[in-house]
């Protein structure tokens, strides 16, 4: 029988602070596992010559001596395990063929697929090599990934995030010797009896992509810089509204926290970036029809335009109906749990 090696990830939302964390805010990131799936890597090795493969349904990508062939898609999650086996298994990867089949949570765009498909695959293939990496170790080994798939400028957040057993509260700090970000892992969850509901608003037309997203929050706000060279006054000024209302969930984010004023802080961060011009129409149909059905309140997560996510906090008992209101109306709705525990093995 061929012995396998199996493990999973968690995927990601940025609950609050998104796109005045480009700027220096705060905001919270936090590991989700979307209709209580995560995304999976299955490992097998067999006696070769060091050549990697990923399949993922009827494509399948390679990796061998340098040249990938099959599927671009998975081309940086080939290299993300090429770069952890020759760091920690380096005799046996000279001496096998690694096999890695990926299966798909199903979660929507924007809630870190990259990085968690990225963090399975390389926890399966180094389980099967026989080592087991550490939190640094596979955050490194996914980052290599992440930089391909977003060309060089990956934050770092989603694998981060992904990597984590709890949520994050991050900031990016800018000084002279450069830009680092600061986490601090906190033990927060959902106010006793509310649910939490991620909706794909993409209803018709061309998908936004980010980087429209954040040059229209620039444009809105009058900036006409790359955020390391706004003065920190003027990036103080910008992100105070944004920073007040994370510091506000934060105090909600547990289970004795209200689901009512979360509900309410959720409307007032949507509020501040529907004015900076990365809502539109289809999310803002998403937050009516929900409010309509009782939910308690409702904000784009991630970049937003057309295609992003919408997240949706109820009231458990209401849940059920905001969910079918959407569905009836075409919009793909699922549900979002907070999950205690990171990328690791089955």
């Amino acid at each position: 029988m061929e012995k396998t090696a199996a493990a999973s990830a968690p995927n990601k939302i940025i609950l609050a602070g998104e796109h005045s964390v480009v700027y220096g805010g705060k905001a919270i990131s936090v590991p989700v596992e979307v209709n209580s799936r995560r995304n999976r890597a299955v490992a097998s090795t067999t006696k070769g010559s060091g050549r990697i493969a990923v399949t993922a349904g009827r494509l399948t990508s390679t990796l061998l001596d340098g040249k990938t062939t099959g599927d671009r898609e998975y081309f940086p999650i080939l290299h993300a395990v090429d770069a952890a086996l020759k760091s920690h298994a380096k005799e046996l990867l000279a001496e096998s063929d690694v096999h890695i089949t990926l299966h798909f949570s199903g979660a929507p765009k924007g809630t870190g697929n990259s990085a968690s498909m990225s963090a399975a695959a390389v926890c399966a293939a180094c389980a099967e090599a026989g080592c087991i990496l550490s939190r640094e170790e596979l955050f490194d080994a996914v980052m290599v990934a992440e930089n391909e798939y977003h060309a060089g400028k990956a934050s770092g957040l989603d694998p981060m995030t992904v990597c984590s057993d709890e949520p994050l509260v991050f900031r990016k700090v800018f000084s002279k010797r450069g830009i680092r970000f600061d986490y601090a892992q906190k033990r927060l969850s959902l106010p006793e009896g509310s649910a939490l509901l991620l909706v794909s608003a993409l209803f018709a037309g061309k998908r936004a992509y980010t980087d429209e997203m954040i040059s229209a929050f620039a444009r809105v706000n009058r900036i006409d810089c790359p955020p390391e060279s706004l003065s920190q006054e003027r990036r103080k000024e910008l992100v105070a509204p944004y920073d007040m209302l994370v510091e506000e969930m934060e105090k909600e984010l547990r289970p004795s926290g209200s689901m009512e004023a979360l509900g309410e802080l959720f409307d007032d961060n949507h509020a501040l970036l529907s004015c900076s011009d990365v809502s539109c129409h289809s999310i803002e149909r998403v937050r009516k029809i929900a409010r309509n059905a009782g939910a308690l309140g409702a904000k784009l997560t991630g970049a937003g335009g057309n295609g992003g996510c919408v997240l949706i906090l109820a009231a458990s008992e209401d849940a059920e109906n905001v969910r079918d209101a959407l569905q009836k109306q075409d919009f793909k709705c699922f549900e979002a749990s907070f999950s205690h525990r990171g990328a690791g093995i089955d």
